[in-house]
């Protein structure tokens, strides 16, 4: 194989006399079939599918039709009228005049826009897609489009993955990637990427794409209304280049601005109240990435505010702010320091200067970070912060990883308090079907079965997500039209949460013995979110598939039911 083969192998062009990749129009996959495909030397020539007496592609350089370079790369059209255009320029004004300049100076037939997907076009072009790609235009307005288009949606990030010759762009809501929202050409993903990195108030001076970059726009007036800022993470792939943008909400979207407002059940919120009793200690909200932590602990801090009529001085430093609020005093983290220090270290120093009552210390994702954490509380500061991990009992040994004395982690005088979360989508139950029903044909969905079979879980009522079809139509709940970004299967998310106060006699065994540690908690009256997800599942509100990702497997969520129902069987012997 030569290279050249081999540059059309990896960029999905064909080769001199190979079968042509097709594209099916619903999903955009490239599939091989057998048939004639037009030589580069007769793409050029201005032919179609190899055959001389078959319709000349006019968009193609020398074709016939004189477009733009940016125009060229969004759609092909034929002297017979057949009209190809890029899915996300199907309404475009400028792709749209080509064909009415043709009709006009060519006097070719007018027929509806077929939209198609990037290989389609590669397809049509041949090998002149890379010879001439144009130089980007309106990387700015484009990026600035995309952002605007998530924050409608309600999107927690933007994913952009860039491979070989063309990005694909997606958004995430309700915790899952849509659909491709827009495909891009290679240099057009270049130009965005490279936008984007300086579109940034906090990060290095200069882009370098080989190297794993992180950046953050606070600038209010580059973005849409309820967006405080944007948070980037830039990535090399082992076969490209992937950028994540998270947006952080002035207001969550479908939720309000208090902490009632989250939807927590009773339990849950006597505990929060509880915590901001204390004068001092270390305030832990624990949970994966994108599960609404931050947003927890800041309407945590805002409700602690006004129990005490705003009498209180709360401190924050986040990079970038994840929510700003009048109540509490945010400290921006410069992009430099003097004298070589870390920047959030100055910010933080600052803060503390203040006189704080209260202390937010954005998230604990370093050694210095959770080292700062414990030092203030143990100053007779309230401090508040957010950890990864997966659950509250696991927020002690993850100090300890994060560099923090074994001796000082499960000290429970140091903690005020800890708290764990999930936001878990929920079904829309026009569309959902029977986990029974669908397991006849899935063998996946047989073996998730088996495993709440096995540990005794009623599988009669639960159900699994849809696809968002109702007797071949869209289904009007999850696929309804007006949705800006339709997610078939899922219609919102919903929080759960658990909360344990720590005891110097439970970190004694947490100490040792994870699971005695579960077990004495929840006998001792410990609500899990296993639990609570266990709930759900019953109720038809989540589906089996969402409660295993976020809620807890079968396995784990039959050990917590076992110790409940350990208590329940030991209350009832005492009580006869």
């Amino acid at each position: 194989m030569t290279l050249r083969d081999l540059g059309h192998r990896l960029f999905r062009f064909p080769a001199r006399g190979s079968r042509s990749p097709a594209v099916d129009g619903a999903d955009g996959i490239v599939r091989l079939h057998e048939g004639p495909i037009a030589s580069p030397a007769a793409a050029v020539a201005g032919t179609r599918h190899g055959d001389e007496r078959g319709p000349r592609l006019l968009t193609i350089p020398g074709g016939g039709l004189d477009v733009p370079d940016d125009v060229r790369q969004a759609c092909a059209l034929y002297s017979d009228g057949t009209f190809l255009v890029h899915r996300p320029h199907l309404h475009s004004a400028r792709i749209l005049e080509t064909q009415k300049q043709a009709h006009e100076r060519l006097n070719v037939p007018v027929r509806p826009p077929e939209a198609v997907d990037l290989p389609r076009l590669f397809q049509a072009y041949g090998e002149s897609a890379t010879q001439r790609l144009p130089d980007a235009t309106g990387a700015r307005q484009r990026l600035l489009h995309h952002i605007e288009q998530a924050a409608a949606a309600g999107a927690s990030d933007i994913q952009m993955t860039w491979r070989g010759d063309r990005a694909e762009v997606r958004f995430q809501v309700h915790g899952y990637l849509t659909d491709v929202i827009d495909e891009l050409h290679a240099r057009e993903a270049e130009a965005l990427m490279t936008t984007a990195f300086y579109l940034a108030d906090h990060s290095d001076s200069c882009e370098k794409p080989a190297e794993a970059q992180k950046s953050s726009v606070t600038n209010r007036r580059l973005l849409p209304a309820n967006v405080l800022a944007l948070r980037m993470q830039f990535a090399p792939l082992g076969d490209g280049r992937h950028l994540n943008i998270r947006l952080c909400y002035a207001v969550i979207p479908g939720v309000g601005q208090t902490l009632t407002s989250l939807g927590l059940p009773g339990h849950v919120l006597r505990h929060l109240y509880t915590m901001q009793q204390r004068a001092s200690g270390l305030k832990t909200i624990c949970a994966p990435t994108e599960h609404g932590k931050s947003t927890t602990l800041h309407f945590w801090l805002c409700d602690l505010s006004d129990s005490r009529n705003n009498r209180l001085t709360i401190v924050s430093c986040d990079d970038p702010p994840e929510g700003l609020d009048p109540r509490i005093l945010h400290f921006p983290v410069p992009s430099r320091a003097p004298d070589g220090r870390d920047p959030l270290d100055v910010a933080f120093e600052t803060a503390l200067r203040v006189a704080p009552h209260a202390v937010r210390l954005g998230e604990c994702r370093t050694p210095w970070q959770a080292q700062k954490a414990y030092e203030t509380a143990n100053f007779g500061k309230l401090v508040a912060t957010t950890l990864h991990c997966d659950q509250v009992l696991e927020i002690p040994s993850r100090y300890v990883e994060l560099g923090i004395a074994r001796e000082t982690a499960y000290a429970a005088h140091r903690h005020a308090g800890w708290t764990g979360q999930r936001l878990i989508p929920c079904l829309c139950r026009t569309c959902a079907e029977r986990l029974t029903d669908v397991a006849r044909r899935d063998e996946r969905r047989a073996a998730l079965l088996d495993g709440y079979r096995a540990v005794g879980i009623p599988v009669e009522n639960i159900l699994v997500r849809g696809l968002g079809v109702v007797g071949k139509e869209p289904c009007p709940e999850c696929c309804h039209p007006d949705l800006r970004v339709p997610m078939p299967g899922l219609v919102r998310r919903q929080l759960v949460a658990e909360c344990v106060r720590p005891t110097p006699e439970l970190m004694t065994v947490l100490r040792d013995d994870m699971d005695e540690a579960r077990r004495r908690w929840i006998a001792g009256g410990g609500t899990s979110m296993r639990l609570v997800a266990h709930g759900l599942l019953l109720e038809g509100v989540i589906g089996a598939d969402e409660c295993a990702e976020f809620g807890g497997s079968a396995e784990q969520i039959g050990f917590d039911l076992r110790a409940r129902d350990a208590v329940t069987t030991g209350s009832a012997r005492i009580a006869a």
